[in-house]
């Protein structure tokens, strides 16, 4: 899976990183509200 891909290296290799979350969905950026 290419997302688990991509937190796994975002936590193995930032500093100060130790979880990542991501949102999916089909609006714009611009669109959507933060939790």
């Amino acid at each position: 899976d290419i997302l688990e891909k991509i937190s796994n290296r975002i936590t193995n290799e930032v500093t100060g990183v130790t979880w990542v979350t991501y949102a999916v969905s089909s609006k714009p950026p611009s669109t959507i509200e933060p939790c």
